[in-house]
């Protein structure tokens, strides 16, 4: 008998040294990320997308899937590896669903590379023309010994990224932006209806001849404004689709809105979304809506404990801005604005 109680005691101080030590591996290592380039770019031109990394610590498996769209341009092959990735077999190849191609990229070592933050290394595309997406799909994994990492952030890449339509509140700030790239100058145009103009910095616009334009304290008359950006980038000219801002004189913040009832992350995000409901309530509308007012996805509950959490699968979502907006018994309980990468 006391062999079996010292068995259990054993038992139990394994069982709370594990849990020690996975509570110091959270502790110290942040959320792993993989992000990839967001690049400007002339027609026909090839062109590398960086594959950053961050927190990549102890790795032994990469298994990567990264959707392109062929009419926008092919895939070329992997270089600029970083010298971490020499223990290992890198290998890539594509697969094609209609316009699609699939890449396929994996990496295993038996000896743990970490990498705290650097680049993994450049995908190698021709560019042809338009605005290109680079889109981690499901099948993606990182492993650390045998055990796969969980919670890991994937940032899509893009070339020419376009800027994205938006809906808000009067008074809101609204933030229209394209790819930065310290070779290109930027100049933000509006149009009302009549002909395209030239904006300048003033109290209501910022970031006139940058990326990202800004327009703050936002009023009723600026609905329906569509705005551009003319991009000189080394030897061409890059003018961006043109994007509306549609202005509410309803407060998505209005009626009941509770600060810390509603917890997103992480944000930005493209992926898994991990949502926290902290005070109990009922009959609960959860939904993503664009900034045009239309739901994307929704939940319905008849009632929610606190400290609720729900899992979102957000890979369906285009990149942009999005409300995940929390109703109860059709009042507004709270509102978070989500990006997708």
């Amino acid at each position: 008998m006391q062999n079996n109680y010292n068995k259990h005691i054993i038992s139990l101080k394994a069982a709370i040294l594990s849990a020690a030590f996975f509570v110091f591996q959270t502790m110290a290592f942040g959320q792993m990320t993989l992000s990839l380039g967001n690049i400007v770019s002339c027609n026909n031109n090839e062109v590398n997308i960086s594959l950053q990394v961050s927190e990549f610590n102890e790795v032994n498996a990469i298994t990567l899937k990264i959707q392109i769209d062929t009419l926008f341009c092919n895939y070329k092959g992997l270089t600029n590896p970083n010298s971490k990735l020499a223990g290992g077999n890198l290998i890539a190849n594509t697969s094609y669903t209609d316009s699609f191609a699939l890449i396929n990229i994996s990496w295993q070592s038996m000896s743990p590379i970490t990498i705290s933050n650097d680049k993994l290394f450049d995908i190698v595309l021709n560019y042809k023309e338009g605005s290109s997406s680079l889109s981690f799909t499901g099948g993606c994994e990182i492993a650390s010994g045998l055990t796969p990492v969980e919670n890991i952030n994937y940032l899509n890449g893009s070339i020419n990224k376009q800027p994205q339509s938006l809906f808000i509140a009067e008074g809101e700030t609204a933030i229209f932006s394209v790819n930065y790239d310290n070779e290109s100058t930027y100049l933000w145009q509006f149009n009302s209806g009549e002909r395209w103009i030239d904006l300048s910095n003033s109290p209501t616009y910022s970031g006139v001849f940058s990326h990202e334009l800004v327009i703050s304290n936002t009023t009723l008359d600026l609905s329906n404004n569509t705005y551009r950006c003319i991009v000189n980038h080394i030897e061409c000219e890059i003018i961006s689709s043109p994007a509306t801002l549609k202005v509410s004189p309803m407060s998505i913040n209005e009626h009941n809105n509770q600060p810390g009832i509603l917890n997103v992350f992480p944000n930005p995000n493209h992926g898994i979304l991990h949502c926290e409901v902290n005070s109990p309530l009922e009959h609960i509308d959860i939904s993503i809506v664009d900034m045009l007012g239309n739901k994307l996805w929704v939940r319905n509950y008849k009632d929610l404990p606190a400290n609720y959490s729900e899992t979102i699968n957000t890979g369906f979502l285009k990149q942009g801005v999005y409300i995940l907006q929390l109703i109860s018994d059709e009042i507004v309980q709270s509102t978070v604005k989500v990006i997708i990468k």
